[in-house]
């Protein structure tokens, strides 16, 4: 983690000097692992999308909004990390040196399908604590 922290702190510092950014290919190895920020700052994103839409098309099984958010964001990112290693890199292949409208599409997916399942899936739970009580 740390290291992918610093990662993006070269990147930000990179891109403020001029001409930079069209050399930066981002450095994904974290012990043998792939991580690309970008990547899981988009399926966040979109985890967080996922889980207000969930949340508002299945109102038994709603959070509210900022609960939605929250159970979207973490669903993001574990869909997005699981569909990205069962698809054999749709996550890391921005990593490679292209970000290609692909991935951007498999990490979006990825991220607002997770944050939907995981909503409704602490929704359910929490609907049915509430029933046995």
């Amino acid at each position: 983690m740390y290291r992918a922290l610093w990662q993006f702190d070269n990147l930000l510092r990179g891109l403020l000097n001029a001409g930079a950014w069209e050399s930066y290919r981002p450095a994904s190895t974290l012990e043998g692992d792939t991580l690309n920020i970008t990547a899981l700052i988009v399926q966040l994103i979109s985890g967080a999308a996922g889980g207000n839409i969930a949340g508002s098309l299945m109102k038994k099984l709603s959070l509210g909004p900022v609960g939605n958010s929250i159970a979207g964001v973490v669903g993001g990112g574990i869909g997005g990390q699981l569909l990205g290693a069962l698809m054999g890199g749709g996550a890391g292949a921005p990593a490679a040196g292209g970000f290609d409208i692909g991935s951007l599409v498999a990490q979006i997916g990825g991220g607002g399908i997770g944050g939907a399942i995981l909503m409704a899936i602490v929704g359910a739970i929490r609907n049915a604590m509430a029933k046995s009580t």
